[in-house]
């Protein structure tokens, strides 16, 4: 999916739920989480490494947004 793509899936949810979604662009992560150098690198199946920023992304949404839940 595209840039656009993931900005106007961030957007709809925030349309119905105001501050519910964030986009959040990493890059050279595939949509696999999955860093690679190069984007030739995914499609020659070379293998690449876990984009480990996420977890603490993730946690940190957590920890703003899950207390009401």
């Amino acid at each position: 999916m595209s840039h656009a793509d993931a900005e106007a899936i961030a957007g709809s949810v925030n349309r119905v739920r105001p501050g519910a979604a964030e986009f959040i662009e990493l890059p050279q992560a595939n949509h696999g989480l999955i860093d690679h150098a190069a984007i030739e690198d995914q499609f020659q199946h070379n293998p690449g490494k876990f984009h480990d920023q996420t977890v603490d992304l993730v946690m940190q949404w957590l920890r703003q947004h899950a207390q009401g839940y």
